[in-house]
């Protein structure tokens, strides 16, 4: 399954590699976000709701936010 921590770097990969508008990042982290809770979903019951989803991508958004500690 897929980390917030790997799958928000990969967001952030690609941003920095491409001249995505707000709104298209917005639409990548919430399909991220989709896909991680998916992933962590194990029946159809448990698949996430749009506030679940919209959650992880802010929590995503964050991270990704956020300048390195080390």
């Amino acid at each position: 399954t897929l980390s917030s921590s790997s799958a928000a770097s990969d967001v952030y990969k690609r941003q920095a590699l491409s001249n995505k508008t707000p709104y298209e990042i917005r639409l990548e982290l919430l399909q991220e976000a989709r896909l991680i809770l998916q992933a962590k979903a194990k029946t159809a019951d448990t698949m996430p709701s749009t506030e679940e989803i919209v959650a992880e991508a802010e929590k995503l958004n964050e991270f990704i936010s956020s300048k390195p500690t080390r």
